[in-house]
């Protein structure tokens, strides 16, 4: 008895280069903004993901990645 091949997962979402360099930056922006915010406020945006804490950071991450003036430098990268 064998075993059916597995299919090969396609990208669902193709990603023109702004579109990639925009989803880069709000995930720059999340990490940069996330790991600046005290420890318990960190828990409770992971315990309560639809929570205030959690819709304050999504606004500030949208406002830090769309604003092309802002330069959102992570690990030495600046995107």
């Amino acid at each position: 008895m064998t075993t059916p091949k597995k299919k090969s997962k396609k990208n669902k979402y193709e990603l023109d280069k702004a579109g990639l360099k925009l989803a880069q930056r709000y995930e720059m922006a999340w990490h940069k903004l996330f790991y600046s915010k005290n420890r318990w406020v960190q828990e409770e945006i992971i315990n309560e993901p639809h929570g205030r804490h959690a819709n304050e950071i999504a606004k500030e991450v949208r406002r830090m990645a769309e604003d092309e003036q802002v330069q959102i430098e992570v690990s030495g990268k600046i995107y």
